[in-house]
């Protein structure tokens, strides 16, 4: 499944492992390491038949919280395997897992067709916003982001909070940057990536809400979970969550510009 709560199996759980156990491929190709098993049984596997493993991270692969961490999933699969191969979407998240001693790491952004851009028709009927916000808002989880400020020590809670209003205000500014700048202390990998992840959360929330509240002036259509309601001026703007199994092409045509 794409989540816990997707209706869509993509593939039996039984029937995957079978294969793979069988072994009759010669690369096995995940994003965000899914369907590799939190115990490492499967990674495992993989090394000992030495198959070619390539994981495409779209995704933080050191976001402790989340999981597809990448110290979870790669448990047990020695870190030097030469038919390990990494690619992400971001060029910092390659200096991450290089630091973890990965040596296949590259950078691979997200790709366009041409062809298929020179193929789209003009839209037939006119736009209902200027702009179109397509996103998950994550408000529920703000408070708790905000309350773990709390257990870091300082000078960190203080300079987290100058880090948020920095961004929230320049829009800009990634916290490798901040921190380097800002002269922090070194702690513990584990306690960074906390400290980095709750930074990112809470300036990426509060940031999405100060862009989307400018732009209402101008005609916004949100789609996303509905606790974007809870942070419009104008309520019509939300109109309801994202369909992005049908219906997104439609989304994206209902404004001039979508974000």
């Amino acid at each position: 499944r794409r989540s816990v709560g997707d209706p869509r199996i993509m593939y039996p759980e039984a029937a995957f492992r079978n294969i793979l156990i069988e072994g009759g491929f010669d690369v096995f190709f995940t994003i965000n390491a899914e369907c590799l098993d939190a115990e490492g049984t499967l990674i495992r596997e993989l090394v000992r038949q030495k198959k070619g493993i390539v994981i495409w991270y779209v995704d933080d692969p050191l976001n402790p919280f989340a999981p597809w961490n990448v110290a979870a999933k790669l448990r047990g699969a020695p870190a030097d395997y030469e038919g390990l191969f990494f690619f992400c979407i971001d060029v910092g998240f390659v200096e991450k897992l290089k630091s973890l001693g990965f040596t296949n790491v590259f950078y691979l952004p997200h790709a366009a067709s041409l062809e298929w851009a020179r193929s789209v028709q003009p839209v037939s009927r006119p736009p209902t916003a200027l702009v179109t916000h397509v996103s998950h808002l994550d408000y529920e989880n703000l408070a708790r982001f905000e309350e773990m400020l709390k257990l870091f020590p300082e000078p960190f809670q203080g300079k987290v909070r100058d880090f948020v209003h920095t961004h929230h205000e320049n829009l800009s500014r990634s916290w490798e940057d901040f921190r380097r700048d800002a002269d922090l202390p070194d702690v513990e990998p584990v306690d960074a990536a906390r400290i980095e992840h709750a930074a990112n959360r809470i300036a990426t929330i509060r940031t999405k809400i100060r862009l989307v509240n400018l732009i209402e002036k101008m005609g916004i259509n949100v789609y996303g979970f509905d606790d974007w309601r809870n942070v419009l001026q104008n309520p019509d703007s939300y109109k309801c969550h994202a369909p992005y199994y049908h219906g997104l092409r439609a989304v994206y045509q209902s404004s001039f510009i979508t974000l």
